[in-house]
C-alpha cells in the first residue's frame, strides 16, 4: 500500500506542478492578451470609435482574471483554472473587434474630411461666383443709369 500511496502522492504533485506550469503559460497569455486588447481598444477610441461594447468585454475579462489571481493566491487550482478559462473566453475576438472599429472610425473620419473639404471648396466657389455676378449686375445697372441721365445746367452763384 505504501507504494500505491507514494505513487498517488507523486501523481498529485506532478498533476499540480503540470497545472501550475500550464496556468503559468496561460497567465502570460492572458496578461499579454489583456494588454494587447487594451492597446487595441485605446487605438480605436483615439480614432473616434464607440468602444463601449468592446470595453465591456475587456472589463469582464479583467474581472475574471482578477478572480483567477485571487484564487491562485489562495491555492484553489480549480477556481484559478476556471476563471482563467473564462478570462480567455471573454478576451476572444476583442482585439479583432477593436481593430474593425478603429478601421471603421478612420474610414468615417476620412469621409467626413472629404465632405468638409468639398463643402468648403463649393462655398468658396459659390462666394466668388456670386460676388462676380453681383459686380457684373451692379456695373450694368450703373452704366445704364449713367447713360440715361441728362446733364443739368447750374448757374454759378458767385
Amino acid at each position: 500500500m505504501s507504494g500505491l500511496r507514494a505513487f498517488a502522492i507523486l501523481f498529485v504533485l506532478f498533476t499540480l506542478g503540470f497545472s501550475a506550469s500550464v496556468s503559468g503559460i496561460k497567465a502570460a497569455d492572458v496578461e499579454d492578451g489583456i494588454v494587447a486588447a487594451y492597446k487595441a481598444v485605446l487605438e480605436a477610441e483615439e480614432a473616434g470609435a464607440d468602444v463601449s461594447a468592446v470595453l465591456e468585454r475587456l472589463n469582464v475579462a479583467g474581472e475574471y482574471w482578477a478572480l483567477a489571481l485571487v484564487c491562485f493566491r489562495t491555492g484553489d487550482v480549480e477556481c484559478t483554472a476556471g476563471n482563467t478559462e473564462l478570462a480567455v473566453a471573454a478576451l476572444d475576438g476583442v482585439v479583432e473587434d477593436a481593430e474593425v472599429l478603429r478601421e471603421e472610425a478612420t474610414r468615417k473620419s476620412v469621409e467626413h474630411m472629404w465632405i468638409a473639404l468639398g463643402g468648403s471648396i463649393g462655398g468658396v466657389v459659390a462666394a466668388v461666383c456670386s460676388g462676380w455676378l453681383g459686380w457684373k449686375w451692379f456695373k450694368q445697372r450703373y452704366h445704364r443709369r449713367a447713360l440715361t441721365m441728362k446733364p443739368e445746367v447750374v448757374e454759378d452763384e458767385s
